[in-house]
């Protein structure tokens, strides 16, 4: 309290904008914080705002407003001035000044005006005339042109003026070249380097890698690139859906290396030419699938009654194809049959007839079609995955391995269609 001539009065200063509740006796007035102001130190001083513990903030406010809210610090813009601090112009403005900004002109053919010079230009990457063509580094359609935006990856920061796509060095992809491509890792996309023949999943040669640039390997697979057999396996190879071949020794050793052998190839001395007339329809003779209508390929043209009803003819390949055949384990039995005449055989009974027939003296083992035939060629793969145990199921390593060390004898499927009483088959 101070006295005054007839009264005492209460300080009542203000308990945040003052150093103290004492006041001057004569006057009343409070010791102010820094930048506050009033006789109780209650207001913040012109150009400061919202009043705490430790005075008033300075108002952020540019050269184009003349004061901002004691309350929330917003500033009081001039004419034609925006912006949270009063620091550009608004549209339709130019020439941010202290005193405000100026009314651009009006513009015509697309154009807006310059908010630094007041004259009339095209929007921020357009050009041309009606400012509908983009600029370079520009992509889009008129008035609405956006920046290229080209990444890291990218030869430029020039992209198609139609699309945005930029063009990409190699080993990105991405419309803005922002990430690798496939077969290529890390931050600057090195190429994975990956060995095709022993890495999963590989499309044309590309094969994908994690971050650190390892490859996923196939099953029999190891190295960070993939490049390397597994113990106990050899045999590199891109058609092998393991990689390497599992070693099979006839239970002698576990280990074994790739021998340094060409594999070469061993033909029929002739074409083989038949001719099936159809039998009597009134006799009826049983064909099984354990007992198979063949002919061998010393005979280079025949002509054969099929016996009712028609079933598939078989040829027998001579002795140079018998006999110890494990180095033909992973290559192909190929041939080419062409058929003319008479009516497919249905489906049901081809599918009880295999393509390709082995016999042992202990085991007989059958392939039958994985795919569509084209241009009536045929390439039979000797693994096990691909071959069938008669009576059993999907033939194993060792089932193959021992069929083809003591081969008797092989059955080629050569015909699929029947003769009619107006038509014979003919088949080479």
């Amino acid at each position: 309290m101070y006295p005054g001539l007839t009264e005492k009065y209460r300080c009542n200063c203000s308990s945040i904008g003052s150093e103290s509740n004492v006041c001057d006796i004569r006057t009343g007035q409070c010791r102010c914080k820094q930048h506050v102001t009033g006789r109780a130190c209650d207001t913040c001083e012109e150009g400061y705002w919202g009043l705490q513990l430790g005075g008033c903030r300075r108002c952020a406010c540019g050269p184009g407003a003349s004061a901002c809210d004691p309350a929330t610090g917003a500033c009081a813009c001039a004419d034609g001035v925006g912006g949270a601090h009063c620091d550009t112009c608004l549209p339709g403005y130019y020439g941010f000044g202290s005193t405000g900004c100026l009314p651009c002109p009006k513009c015509q053919d697309g154009k807006v005006c310059s908010p630094h010079s007041g004259r009339c230009v095209c929007p921020g990457g357009s050009m041309g005339a009606g400012c509908r063509q983009c600029a370079r580094g520009y992509w889009g359609a008129g008035n609405s042109c956006r920046p290229c935006s080209c990444g890291a990856g990218a030869v430029s920061n020039i992209c198609d003026p139609h699309t945005g796509q930029c063009k990409c060095r190699s080993g990105w992809e991405g419309s803005t070249c922002e990430q690798c491509a496939s077969g290529h890792y890390g931050p600057k996309c090195r190429p994975c380097q990956c060995h095709a023949a022993g890495t999963r999943d590989c499309a044309d040669g590309l094969c994908s890698c994690d971050e650190w640039g390892r490859c996923p390997c196939k099953e029999n697979v190891v190295g960070e690139k993939c490049d390397s057999c597994l113990e106990g396996t050899f045999g590199l190879s891109v058609d092998n859906p393991s990689g390497c071949t599992a070693c099979f020794c006839f239970g002698r050793v576990s280990q074994c290396t790739q021998a340094a052998l060409a594999r070469g190839a061993v033909h029929v001395a002739a074409p083989l030419h038949v001719t099936l007339q159809r039998g009597h329809q009134d006799v009826i003779t049983t064909m099984d699938q354990d007992s198979l209508l063949a002919i061998h390929t010393h005979t280079p043209d025949a002509t054969i009654t099929l016996p009712w009803p028609p079933v598939p003819v078989y040829v027998e390949l001579d002795k140079r194809f018998v006999g110890d055949r494990v180095t033909s384990y992973g290559g192909s039995l190929r041939f080419k049959v062409e058929e003319e005449g008479g009516t497919e055989l249905s489906r049901e009974v081809l599918a009880r007839f295999p393509l390709v027939r082995l016999y042992t003296k202990s085991i007989v083992l059958e392939y039958f079609e994985h795919a569509p035939v084209i241009n009536g060629s045929h390439a039979v793969r000797f693994h096990e995955s691909l071959w069938m145990v008669r009576g059993r199921g999907v033939a194993s390593r060792s089932a193959l391995m021992l069929a083809l060390r003591r081969l008797d004898k092989i059955l080629i499927r050569l015909t699929t269609r029947a003769p009619t009483y107006q038509e014979h088959v003919h088949a080479l």
